[in-house]
């Protein structure tokens, strides 16, 4: 008991004496090495307040870690984001080019489908009575409106008679800008047929309106009675025929309207042709 009493006071007068106590904690160190080891309630406060700001610290860097990966969830999810509606318009965009192409495809399978059969795909082919307009570039004497004569030829300037008849207007075009090369230094010319007075047919026997009829587009057997008026009522329209004359030959083709009006044979709706008689019994 004295010792400790002794001790105690030895330490109070050193650090009472400024020069003879350099650390203001040795008391606490030496007590609590004279004490076992056993902190006093001041070192065991300092002790907490260390322990605790050193869980704060590690809390705050626990958030700190916690909000960089919510962060960089975030960032993840934004990109996904972006991807997905970067992949979205690249699907749109390919959705609407293949509705465009789909949408030109169906535009030229109409238009396809909107011409008329090969039999009606033939090019104008000049015949007697036409009459043609031909200019040629700054050429006047040149430029005339000239009539097919019966004989299917044309009398053209220093050219004389050329034959024109069951040509097309680019093929006599092409003809005449040969010959006038003897004459002219690259001649331009242009062939129209002004009126297509060979492009006739005739209708006979029981419609309304018989007589001729001018050709000016492709036309076929049913618009043919639809021109004439239809049939009278004494018409046998299983027994109709159509006389053509092609390549110097007489060719007869039969044809039954009520095949045609039922369904049952559209092949027999022809194109008519230039100077066909169709003869309704």
């Amino acid at each position: 008991m004295m010792k400790n009493i002794f001790f105690i006071f030895s330490m109070i007068l050193l650090t009472a004496t400024p020069s003879c106590a350099p650390d203001a904690n040795l008391f606490s160190k030496v007590y609590f090495k004279k004490n076992g080891g056993v902190k006093t309630n001041g070192a065991a406060q300092l002790d907490k307040k260390a322990a605790d700001s050193a869980d704060k610290k590690a809390e705050t860097e626990a958030d700190k870690k916690d909000s960089a990966d919510k962060s960089g969830k975030a960032d993840k999810a934004d990109a996904s984001k972006s991807e997905d509606a970067g992949k979205a318009d690249d699907k749109e965009q390919t959705d609407k080019k293949s509705a465009e192409q789909k949408t030109l495809a169906d535009a030229h399978g109409s238009e396809e489908a909107g011409k008329t059969p090969k039999t009606g795909e033939t090019d104008y082919k000049i015949g007697s009575g036409d009459i043609l307009e031909i200019i040629t570039w700054k050429e006047q004497d040149f430029s005339k409106e000239l009539l097919v004569r019966i004989d299917g030829n044309i009398t053209f300037p220093l050219i004389d008679d050329i034959h024109v008849g069951g040509l097309t207007p680019l093929q006599v075009k092409q003809m005449i800008e040969d010959k006038l090369k003897e004459f002219i230094e690259n001649p331009i010319v242009n062939v129209t047929v002004k009126k297509p007075e060979s492009q006739k047919f005739y209708i006979l026997g029981e419609v309304p309106k018989t007589g001729e009829y001018p050709l000016i587009k492709n036309l076929t057997v049913l618009q043919a009675f639809a021109l004439a008026g239809g049939f009278t009522e004494w018409a046998s329209k299983k027994e109709i025929i159509l006389i053509r004359h092609e390549d110097g030959k007489e060719q007869v083709i039969r044809i039954n309207y009520k095949n045609i009006a039922k369904g049952k044979d559209f092949s027999e709706n022809i194109f008519i042709k230039a100077n066909d008689t169709i003869i309704v019994p």
